[in-house]
C-alpha cells in the first residue's frame, strides 16, 4: 500500500526547491531580455513625423547585421530632422532603396553601398560633424570594421 502522507519537512523542501526554480527562470529570462536599441527608442517617441517613419522603420531590419549604421542613424537623427537629409537626391534614393530591400532580397554589398552613402551624407554635412564628431566618428569606423566583414 503507498504511503499518502508526507511530512511537514519533505513538503517544505518541495515547496523551496518549487520556488528557488521559478527564482532561477526569473533571473535568466531577466537576462535573456535586451534592451531597446538607440533607434528603436527614438522611433517609440511620438516626435518622429508620421511621414518620416516609413522611412526610418525597415531600417530596424538591418539592426541585428549593422547595428553601428543604425546607432549612427539614431544619433544623428536626434540632432537633426530628416528632412534636412532627403533634400539631397543621393540620400533619398539610397534611403528608399534600404527600405525597399529591407522586405526583398538584395546584395549585402548594394545595401552596404546604400548605407554608406548615407553615412556620407552624415559626415558630410558641417552641422552634424560639429555636433556629432565625438560620438559620430568612433561608431563609423565600428561601421567600417561591420560592412568589410559582410
Amino acid at each position: 500500500m503507498i504511503n499518502l502522507f508526507v511530512s511537514y519537512s519533505t513538503l517544505l523542501l518541495i515547496f523551496l526547491a518549487a520556488l528557488l526554480l521559478l527564482a532561477l527562470m526569473l533571473v535568466f529570462r531577466h537576462r535573456s531580455r535586451t534592451e531597446p536599441s538607440k533607434l528603436q527608442e527614438m522611433l517609440a517617441e511620438p516626435k518622429v513625423p508620421e511621414d518620416q517613419l516609413g522611412y526610418l522603420v525597415p531600417l530596424l531590419v538591418y539592426e541585428e547585421s549593422y547595428p553601428r549604421f543604425c546607432e549612427i542613424v539614431s544619433l544623428v537623427l536626434e540632432y537633426f530632422s530628416l528632412e534636412r537629409f532627403l533634400k539631397g537626391q543621393e540620400f533619398r534614393t539610397a534611403l528608399v532603396f534600404l527600405q525597399d530591400s529591407a522586405f526583398s532580397k538584395s546584395s549585402r554589398q548594394s545595401v552596404t553601398t546604400a548605407m554608406s552613402v548615407l553615412v556620407s551624407s552624415f559626415l558630410s554635412d558641417p552641422d552634424v560633424e560639429y555636433r556629432c564628431r565625438s560620438q559620430l566618428w568612433p561608431l563609423v569606423d565600428l561601421f567600417l570594421q561591420e560592412i568589410e566583414g559582410s
